[in-house]
């Protein structure tokens, strides 16, 4: 049987610029009667195929893959007609992070945190939190909060929230949640803050 190689730069990747695509490295050789053609499919797709010689590699984008797990196989046939194959998995996640907080006092009280739940099949990459008076921010300025991702929920504390704040009801709470593949999700609640005591007289 020919001689069968067949490896991924990466198992996982997503349709986001920069986690798009896969390098494959590939390999087919025959000792006695030389490679005759080769097939690389995933699934019933033909990816590429042709006579003779198995080229090097091969870069396998999203587009040919659906989500979840994908199988990708090489096979190869000898001149004497003998075949063997090689495969491996590569994910495809589309799927941003799922995450949710608690509704904000409409008058945020600054010594309270609140807590951060997300749910994401594979890793999370990075959490940012800020605050300022733009609704729906989604660039991360200089001075966010990086929370390190551990369990869910996950606690942001008063000093995450009360970074950037204006003596107004219309701050707003940004949290950015990316995952290891670029997927992001934001959100984005308003919220009043007054920090000042009342006055009265006698």
């Amino acid at each position: 049987k020919p001689v069968v190689s067949l490896e991924s730069s990466k198992t996982l990747i997503s349709t986001v610029d920069g986690y798009n695509s896969s390098k494959l490295t590939m390999s087919g050789t025959d000792e006695y009667s030389n490679v005759k053609s080769y097939t690389l499919k995933v699934g019933e797709t033909v990816l590429s195929s042709g006579n003779g010689e198995v080229p090097a590699t091969y870069t396998l984008m999203h587009s040919s893959l659906v989500e979840g797990d994908n199988t990708i196989v090489l096979e190869v046939i000898d001149i004497a007609e003998n075949k063997d194959s090689k495969s491996i998995v590569v994910e495809l996640d589309k799927t941003a992070p799922v995450i949710e907080l608690p509704q904000l006092n409409t008058w945020y009280i600054a010594e309270y945190g609140t807590n951060l739940s997300y749910t994401e099949k594979n890793a999370i990459a990075e959490i940012y939190v800020w605050s300022s008076t733009t609704a729906n921010d989604t660039t991360v300025p200089t001075g966010a909060t990086n929370i390190t991702a551990t369990a869910s929920p996950l606690a942001i504390a008063a000093d995450a929230i009360k970074w950037n704040l204006s003596e107004t009801d219309k701050n707003y709470l940004h949290v950015k949640v990316m995952d290891e593949v670029g997927n992001v999700s934001y959100l984005h609640p308003q919220f009043g803050y007054d920090s000042m005591k009342p006055t009265w007289t006698i």
